[in-house]
């Protein structure tokens, strides 16, 4: 999550951020080189991207507990936002909060 804005900002090297994710993350030498390749040339802000969605989901989540309560239901949550595929987070707020959240009050 981090090295991806160091590499981008020229913060860390290549070098350094491989050997980094070698030495303290315990990658092998091949798999530190994909991840520096893609997050610098092949796919920039693409760790950040992921953090984003990250956040947004867990957002996305503490809205509907508080909307429902005691009748949140972790289960149906997840089935419903899995069976949704693949949304922008604005579309599938909507779908939680428009399509899931009156079905758990019904």
């Amino acid at each position: 999550m981090f090295l991806d804005p160091m590499l981008n900002l020229g913060l860390i090297s290549p070098d350094d951020a491989k050997s980094l994710m070698i030495n303290d993350i315990a990658l092998g030498e091949k798999w530190a080189q994909n991840e520096v390749e893609r997050y610098t040339y092949r796919m920039p802000g693409q760790a950040t991207a992921y953090y984003y969605g990250y956040n947004k989901m867990q957002a996305l989540r503490t809205q509907t507990e508080l909307q429902l309560r005691e009748d949140f239901d972790q289960k149906a949550y997840h089935d419903f936002i899995l069976a949704q595929g693949m949304l922008p987070p604005n579309i599938l707020r909507d779908a939680v909060m428009n399509e899931f959240v009156p079905s758990q009050r019904d």
